[in-house]
């Protein structure tokens, strides 16, 4: 009776001149009765624009588990408007198979309400839309009671999985990379290193470390602003992955800082040539043209194991070398391994 009801309604808001939108979403306020009822359920204004404002598909059934809801996520999703699903099954709008087994899967509204508790889709669950394409999605079903504590229908929160896996995959990128020249941060330049470790000591193969600062950077941010400075830094990581192999990290380190990790070398004086290579590049380059730039680096070598076992030493020689070179060649700032 209920449905009916609703159905009868409905038709009558429609004989009296109501419209429903091209999406299907009705304006609750405007049908007969109390002004904002449809079925079962009060739909407050403000809660309607609520819950088609946020990312997830909400869907709200009857206690016979039709479709009473769907904000503009789900009609979205599913691609059925509310128009085409109202008190339809909620099988029918919410067809989910399993992605292995590929049955379809029960209904979560009748197991919410079953069981009288909130549930969830399991994992690697596929919605079947409208037109038969197929989307990853997870969902949770909750049972719906009235203020009298009467179980009166269900409401399912589903969104597409492929959101949820982009934000893992940029916040996973974001903790290993440096935002401002999307280069690798200390964090994975540890992990690059224990792995070409391990590689070396099976084959025998020595790691390169070049720590690398650009001379008179502070002079650039005082006389052209932090805007160009940022620029400058971005120019100068591209210069310096374009000079390296795919097997090669590197890493702003901070600042006005980089380190690049030679992941195989076969002897000590490979490294200062790679260094030799970087600062001949950089010199070259016109980074900034429309401000007159001369830049350039210094750079420190260390070598594993000849100057340590770990990325801390490493890291520890090779900014002093560094620092040597600025005071003893300011013109060739390269010192080899195991320079004072």
């Amino acid at each position: 009776m209920k449905r009916i009801h609703r159905a009868s309604a409905l038709a009558n808001w429609e004989n009296e001149g109501g419209s429903v939108p091209a999406d299907g979403r009705i304006d609750s306020s405007r049908l007969p009765g109390s002004g904002r009822t449809a079925g079962p359920f009060a739909v407050d204004e403000l809660a309607q624009v609520t819950l088609d404002s946020i990312a997830d598909a909400v869907i709200s059934t009857d206690i016979d588990s039709r479709i009473v809801y769907m904000n503009s996520a789900a009609v979205e999703l599913t691609g059925w408007s509310l128009r085409q699903a109202a008190d339809r099954p909620l099988v029918e709008v919410l067809r989910i198979i399993d992605a292995t087994t590929d049955p379809v899967t029960p209904d979560p509204a009748r197991r919410a309400m079953t069981e009288d508790r909130a549930v969830s889709l399991a994992p690697n669950c596929i919605l079947v839309r409208r037109d038969g394409s197929q989307v990853g999605i997870e969902d949770s079903a909750a049972p719906i009671h009235d203020r009298q504590g009467r179980m009166v229908g269900a409401v399912i929160i589903f969104r597409d999985v492929r959101f949820s896996h982009a934000m893992v995959d940029r916040m996973l990128y974001l903790a290993r990379h440096d935002l401002l020249t999307g280069q690798p941060n200390r964090f994975a330049l540890d992990e690059q290193f224990d792995l070409a470790r391990r590689t070396a000591r099976r084959h025998g193969w020595k790691i390169g470390v070049l720590f690398i600062d650009i001379d008179r950077f502070k002079s650039v941010n005082d006389r052209f602003g932090h805007q160009i400075g940022d620029e400058l830094l971005v120019l100068v990581a591209r210069c310096l992955a374009g000079c390296l192999r795919e097997t090669d990290t590197l890493c702003r380190y901070g600042g006005d800082e980089f380190v690049v990790l030679l992941g195989h070398i076969r002897q000590a004086g490979d490294a200062a040539k790679v260094a030799r290579k970087l600062q001949s590049c950089l010199a070259d380059a016109d980074l900034l043209p429309a401000h007159a730039l001369s830049l350039s680096v210094s750079i420190g070598v260390s070598v594993y194991p000849d100057d340590g076992a770990d990325l801390g030493s490493l890291l520890q020689k090779a900014d002093g070398s560094m620092f040597e070179g600025k005071k003893d060649s300011p013109l060739d700032p390269v010192l080899l391994p195991g320079a004072p």
